[in-house]
């Protein structure tokens, strides 16, 4: 299990209101597909929730929600993926398609195509994984 980290700007607990998370059991078959929700223990008296992944590859999905003045670089494949994997678990679908145009205009599509083809192919976006393959052309 990963350390607990403190929130840097502009996600810090100053700055964003509480999230709570409440768990109800729902018949909608979506639901049933989504991990089980995390254990939440409570720290300085805020809700702390434990999950698998680490610190920049939450930072990279919330700038996906909450954009800053300038959008961080894509330039390192494994947290790209890593970022991509965990917006398919949580189906944050918006974010997905979000990371997706970003790599498509990235350095990574020129720099690492092969291991973009591999990475796109992973996770089932044909249509990054055919502009991979072309970029090794």
């Amino acid at each position: 299990m990963n350390t607990p980290v403190n929130a840097i700007q502009p996600y810090e607990s100053t700055a964003l209101a509480d999230f709570v998370f409440a768990h109800q059991t729902m018949s909608i078959s979506m639901f049933s597909e989504l991990p089980p929700l995390p254990r939440i223990t409570k720290k300085d008296g805020h809700p702390v929730v434990s999950i698998a992944e680490d610190s920049n590859t939450l930072r990279l999905l919330l700038d996906s929600i909450y954009p800053t003045s300038e959008e961080r670089c894509l330039n390192d494949m494994g947290l790209f993926w890593k970022a991509a994997k965990a917006s398919q678990k949580y189906c944050m679908k918006i974010i997905e398609d979000k990371l997706r145009k970003r790599v498509l205009a990235s350095d990574l599509m020129k720099c690492h195509s092969l291991g973009m083809y591999a990475v796109a192919t992973d996770l089932g976006w044909d249509d990054v994984a055919i502009a991979a393959a072309r970029q090794t052309l």
